[in-house]
């Protein structure tokens, strides 16, 4: 299962905001065993918005939008989903009811002409917003999802957890990976030490499980393996055992359980 993700606003471009849906989503979509494969940022412009849509759908199981489905002109999410979809916006009941309780629920007025939060494009599904106003949008298209969430954080996260997902999952999609990660982490022993001296064939080892990635910090290193499957938590500790000539380190797992060992 592919997963992508489209950020919208040029506010994030021009340096006035800074996206907080990438650092939130892929750590979310990894403690479900899932992983993004791709993102683009793209202004609040309908041909770019329309080539990231392109591109995205052409690799990717599941496609998802943040921003740009608010009430203002520059928000033009809705617009670009309905020509790319090749659909035409119109009134859905499920839209102006979800809309409604929502702005009872902020004790707000809520007529069709404050906004244009009603109008979906044909034949996507208009789902609740838990966290704000407007409606979130999904289309269901030869086993693809297309899923358009706020940009604000809040609304965006509580929308991916408490209704996008959910929602693929009443569909048929299967949404639970397999993915699972393992964190050596090192202390006081350089990366050039580890791979060039003290464990030179470290690398080619852990290759054999999944991908690798060496993550040096202040202290010492980081070597994370990612697995395509999580059934290899006892050939781990059997197999790098040995590894005990560091001065210490510690494997962690995606659930929270570790090992190590000191010297």
């Amino acid at each position: 299962m592919t997963i992508e993700l489209i950020i919208i606003g040029d506010e994030i471009l021009n340096g006035r905001t800074v996206d907080a849906n990438l650092p939130w989503l892929a750590p979310w979509l990894f403690k479900q065993g899932l992983k993004l494969g791709n993102v683009s940022i793209v202004r609040d412009d309908q041909a770019q918005m329309l080539a990231a849509l392109e591109l995205a759908w052409s690799r990717s199981d599941i496609v998802l939008t943040s921003g740009g489905i608010g009430p203002t002109l520059d928000d033009l999410t809705k617009t670009v989903l309905a020509e790319f979809a090749g659909k035409k916006l119109q009134e859905n009941k499920l839209a102006r009811a979800i809309v409604e309780n929502n702005y009872a629920r902020l004790q707000r007025p809520w007529s069709p002409s404050t906004n244009g939060y009603h109008l979906i494009p044909e034949d996507f599904i208009a789902t609740d917003n838990p966290g704000g106003l407007a409606p979130g949008l999904v289309w269901l298209n030869n086993n693809k999802a297309l899923m358009a969430a706020p940009g604000v954080p809040k609304e965006f996260a509580l929308m991916i957890e408490q209704v996008f997902f959910p929602l693929l999952k009443t569909k048929g999609f299967n949404v639970a990976g397999d993915q699972a990660q393992v964190i050596m982490r090192t202390y006081g022993v350089p990366e050039e030490k580890i791979f060039g001296e003290l464990c030179p064939s470290l690398w080619q080892q852990l290759e054999a499980f999944g991908k690798v990635s060496s993550l040096p910090h202040l202290t010492g290193v980081d070597i994370l393996v990612t697995f395509d499957e999580a059934k290899n938590k006892d050939k781990f500790q059997m197999k790098f055992k040995p590894l005990s000539s560091l001065a210490h380190y510690r494997v962690t797992f995606g659930n929270g359980e570790s090992f190590h060992w000191n010297n």
